[in-house]
């Protein structure tokens, strides 16, 4: 009697199916590569031509002032840009609600975050929401420092949306 042969089975997946699985996971990452870098390309270059211009600007000190000794070192001071998202922000000497207004800050406007945030979170209504955020310590464009309510600033310019709440 003749002995039957098992066909042997094979475990992993046919060559199509992997292929097919492999396609998908790429265009994944390549899809998820496009979407993680929104954004960081326009922060990346800008900050190619602050490095670019300060280069310039050592280059012609160093090109102006032939009989001093310049300095080649810099020190790079990184900054933080926060952007104002509602329209007539209140920009107040102390971070609360009773605080002074110093000025109205306008809807898109670049502000400097200055590494302080209050420990505490106060619950405002702003633009329909109830928000509970801290205050964040920031420095204008004209120097003054003082204080605003976190859920109006923003790491993006939103400057499309209109927000006209004032907090």
């Amino acid at each position: 009697m003749a002995k039957k042969r098992r066909k042997k089975r094979s475990t992993s997946l046919p060559k199509s199916e992997v292929w097919i699985v492999l396609a998908f996971i790429l265009s994944f990452l390549a899809w998820g590569l496009t979407r993680c870098n929104f954004g960081i390309r326009d922060y990346l270059a800008s900050k190619k031509s602050e490095v670019v211009e300060t280069k310039d600007t050592l280059s012609n000190t160093a090109n102006s002032t032939s009989n001093s000794i310049t300095d080649p070192r810099r020190e790079t001071i990184h900054v933080t840009e926060l952007y104002i998202t509602i329209d007539s922000f209140n920009f107040r000497t102390t971070p609360k609600l009773d605080g002074a207004v110093i000025k109205k800050l306008r809807l898109s406007e670049k502000v400097v975050y200055l590494n302080q945030v209050t420990d505490f979170s106060q619950k405002i209504f702003v633009n329909q929401n109830w928000e509970d955020e801290p205050w964040v310590k920031v420095r204008t464009i004209e120097g003054e420092e003082g204080w605003v309510y976190g859920a109006g600033v923003s790491y993006y310019d939103e400057g499309h949306k209109q927000r006209t709440d004032g907090n």
